[in-house]
């Protein structure tokens, strides 16, 4: 009895201790995410982060909801529908357009910390909470290392890790694909009594609907990849056909469920996921991702980043390899993501005929998820029992929180050595001391250099928005050139989006800018082509204004007829 009462009051001490690790796991993750945030904003990648035409939408989306236009948005296949919700709330805390995005690319980045926490706890539940958090923040510090190897303003590069700190380039899409490796490693790790556990088949089934209904590339990211491991697991006889059925129905289900969320959608997606596919162009795919990777060796930072990814990838085949060995299913699926997914994706992006890099996003991320469980591996003498919560013997163990219980909980099974007790503290001591000395020094550094980023905006863009402003007329200007002044303007709808031919260009745009049907100005770069003004719609440039690396065009008041 008196072995009871121990254990009874004990226990508020390990929800503490408990409590206290994921908050030091938390701290670190945020640390990193500074460290990464502000090498971005001090290197030319920051463009990307603030001012990339694709970057800027839920700024653009917004800024039309601010000055109150009709909602009637042009989107691609992908809705983004995480993203704005994320970057929609964080504007409503009234913070200025590039700090919501520096605030944003911290959260996505923390999001992913929170996901490999997400996969640790799912795949090996019965070890300690402190090698769960540490095979988490080992995947977080490899993606700090690869952010840290990016630096160049090109979003066509194979410096793929750092878009996820930006807005539009599939970060939500990423969490998906982390979250629903833990899943279903959850749902294929055997228990006992043998039955069925509904609730993480329902969350499977949310993320699969969720992540379809939104973006259609968690087919080929996550759902092929998934369907293809959890077939190979069941051949090799390391999960049941029941839970392998289970996981590809419920996946299946899920997806079937978001494509037809996507009809009332409808009208808002102006290009299907299909259009996407080129089969035919399969050898000129291949030769763009193969110029991409001899680009990204042709650097010491990109030759890193490519060695430092396939070292990741081999660590996940030598895991795979062992976990099968010890028929441990959550261990072999993990892994066998970690390693398959990159071939599937890159096959599956040069055989459909793509052209652009952040497709093969998965290739750097799938394998990261493998290091979740290389603590437990390291620390553990039976990888069967990771998963499964088996111990040497076979016998099952109780619950997962027998492997969490604070030493006062074991004492009905005995006393700590005196030893032990007193190394405890001084552990605990340090860790303390090095987590508040880490999380200082990182808000020492990054903070202040934040916070100039923040309220400092690209002189090029504060030139054409003066001037917009100034002007009180509608202007024009093409996709790659007018959107990041555009995001920064008090009304966006004061420059319109148009082509080449001066003709309204409805691609991730508010269609009722086009209500705007004659323009005054227009807003052109060296990089782009000179607007092809049909004859009929030509009039006299009475002013050209330069501002950096964008030139204004004025042509008097309303002297541009916009097309349809």
């Amino acid at each position: 009895m008196s072995g009871l009462r121990r254990s009874a009051s004990a226990r508020p001490h390990g929800i503490a201790r408990a409590t206290l690790l994921e908050l030091g796991g938390c701290l670190l993750a945020l640390t990193a995410a500074l460290l990464m945030v502000t090498h971005l904003v001090d290197t030319p990648r920051s463009w990307l982060l603030f001012y990339d035409s694709d970057s800027v939408l839920p700024a653009l989306i917004h800024g039309s909801l601010a000055a109150g236009q009709p909602q009637d948005w042009a989107m691609s296949s992908v809705l983004f529908i995480p993203e704005l919700a994320v970057y929609l709330g964080l504007a409503a805390l009234g913070l200025s357009v590039k700090a919501t995005f520096i605030l944003n690319a911290i959260v996505n980045l923390i999001a992913v910390y929170l996901s490999f926490r997400f996969v640790a706890g799912c795949v090996m539940p019965c070890r300690p909470r402190w090698s769960r958090i540490a095979g988490a923040l080992l995947a977080t510090a490899a993606v700090t290392a690869f952010v840290l190897l990016d630096s160049t303003a090109n979003r066509n590069s194979l410096e793929l890790v750092s878009l996820l700190a930006t807005t539009t380039y599939y970060s939500a899409t990423v969490v998906a694909m982390i979250l629903t490796v833990g899943i279903v490693g959850r749902i294929l790790s055997p228990r006992q009594p043998r039955r069925i556990s509904w609730v993480p088949v329902v969350v499977l089934f949310l993320i699969a609907a969720l992540s379809a209904m939104t973006d259609p590339l968690y087919l080929v990211w996550s759902a092929v990849p998934v369907a293809i491991v959890v077939a190979a697991a069941c051949l090799l006889r390391v999960a049941s056909l029941v839970n392998g059925a289970l996981v590809i129905g419920s996946v299946g289900v899920g997806i079937v469920g978001g494509l037809l969320l996507r009809i009332p959608l409808a009208p808002w997606i102006t290009v299907s996921g299909a259009s996407y596919a080129q089969p035919d162009l399969f050898a000129r795919s291949f030769q763009y991702y193969a110029t991409l990777l001899r680009m990204r060796l042709e650097t010491v930072p990109g030759a890193l980043s490519i060695v430092l990814v396939l070292a990741i990838i081999a660590v996940n085949v030598a895991i795979f390899v062992r976990m099968l060995k010890h028929r441990n299913t959550a261990g072999v699926l993990v892994a066998g993501f970690g390693w398959m997914t990159p071939v599937i994706v890159t096959v599956g992006a040069i055989l459909l005929g793509t052209n652009a890099a952040r497709y093969l996003e998965p290739d750097f991320f799938a394998p990261l998820a493998g290091l979740c469980v290389v603590p437990a591996i390291l620390g553990h003498k039976h990888p069967r029992a990771l998963a499964a919560g088996r111990v040497s013997s076979g016998r099952w163990l109780v619950h997962r929180e027998i492997a969490d219980r604070e030493p006062a909980d074991r004492e009905i099974a005995g006393r700590e050595p005196a030893s032990r007790k007193m190394l405890s503290p001084l552990l605990v001591l340090a860790s303390v001391v090095v987590l508040a000395a880490s999380v200082l020094t990182a808000m020492v550094v990054a903070i202040p250099r934040l916070s100039a980023a923040a309220n400092s905006i690209d002189p090029d863009v504060r030139c054409v928005d003066q001037w917009v402003t100034a002007s009180g007329e509608i202007g024009v200007g093409e996709y790659w050139t007018i959107r990041a002044p555009k995001a920064y303007l008090a009304d966006p709808a004061r420059l319109v989006q148009v082509n080449g031919d001066l003709d309204a260009y409805a691609w991730l745009v508010n269609r009722a800018d086009f209500g705007a049907t004659r323009a005054s100005f227009a807003v052109v770069s060296a990089a782009d082509p000179p607007l092809e003004i049909p004859a009929a719609r030509r009039a006299t440039v009475t002013q050209v204004t330069h501002c950096g690396r964008y030139t204004i065009v004025d042509y008097g008041h309303s002297a541009l007829p916009i097309g349809p």
